[in-house]
């Protein structure tokens, strides 16, 4: 099989990969929107897919331009996400994980534009996030791993968690942590705020230009 793979504009440059191997996926065309315009190519609408899969990989990367997070960890081996999406046509577009990554396609050959990921992932996997603008939240990690989230500007919030580590760089943003322990966490950020309310932090580093630190029990 042919697949198309584009690079896109969702008002940012996106592209988005996934450490992950296979999935299952489904679509559903919806009524027209307002349209999000991708590579000069107008979107009208929005559409939906599921990708559920056995994990084999310690790790997701994810790369985005706008692009909004909410995934949970659980006991299960897999993933079982939702990606919401703009296509050119109802039912064009096909959203598909494959050697590692995250892809698009269409039957038209015209742009497709993912706006967000939703969703369990095993609640050991590592995090990689890069993302122009948008928010992340993440909901019962456990674990070693490491969680690294780069953004421009947006927030995260971290709740009901116990890993290893977490590394947050944002030009403008805010991290809350809520009944979460994280054994080391890297906050540096130009504007923005870290709260933390009945969280726990053993070892800190915190770099802020303009922002507070707020504890709270």
């Amino acid at each position: 099989m042919k697949h198309n793979y584009f690079t896109y504009w969702l008002w940012f440059p996106t592209v988005l990969l996934l450490g992950l191997l296979g999935c299952v996926g489904t679509h559903k065309a919806d009524a027209a929107l307002g349209g999000t315009k991708v590579n000069g190519v107008w979107l009208q609408y929005q559409n939906a897919a599921t990708i559920v899969q056995d994990c084999d990989t310690d790790s997701i990367e994810i790369l985005g331009g706008t692009l909004s997070l909410d995934l949970h960890g659980t006991p299960e081996p897999g993933v079982n996400l939702q990606v919401s999406y703009m296509e050119y046509l109802p039912g064009d577009a096909t959203i598909y994980l494959e050697n590692g990554k995250i892809s698009s396609g269409s039957k038209s050959g015209k742009p497709v534009a993912i706006n967000s990921i939703t969703g369990s992932i095993p609640e050991g996997l590592s995090l990689a996030v890069n993302n122009g603008t948008g928010k992340a939240k993440l909901t019962a990690l456990k674990g070693n791993q490491s969680v690294s989230i780069n953004i421009g500007t947006g927030s995260i919030d971290v709740i009901d968690s116990r890993f290893n580590s977490l590394f947050v760089k944002t030009g403008t943003g805010s991290v809350g942590l809520k009944n979460s322990s994280v054994h080391a966490v890297t906050f540096k950020a130009g504007t923005g705020n870290m709260s933390m309310k009945n969280s726990t932090i053993s070892h800190r580093d915190f770099s802020i230009g303009t922002g507070r630190i707020i504890e709270e029990n």
